[in-house]
């Protein structure tokens, strides 16, 4: 990601990413929604399922906070 932020050009490796399958768009519709400035926590993803009216499954938890993890692992190296 720091290649393309310097040059502008996309890595051979990230163009040969496969897309994101529609059965796990909707998760990446939520995980944009819950995102803040800080790490996701369990009680942010509570209240966000509260307040949106949408059921959080453990699996689907799990996937969040792993998306997550990764994101912030990324913009701080």
């Amino acid at each position: 990601l720091q290649v393309l932020k310097v040059t502008g050009k996309k890595p051979k490796e990230l163009e040969e990413q496969p897309d994101l399958p529609e059965e796990l768009a909707y998760l990446w519709a939520w995980y944009l929604e819950m995102r803040t400035s800080e790490p996701l926590t369990f009680t942010e993803m509570y209240h966000w399922a509260k307040l949106t009216k949408n059921e959080l499954l453990a699996w689907e938890v799990d996937l969040l906070r792993s998306v997550d993890r990764v994101y912030w692992r990324v913009i701080h190296d």
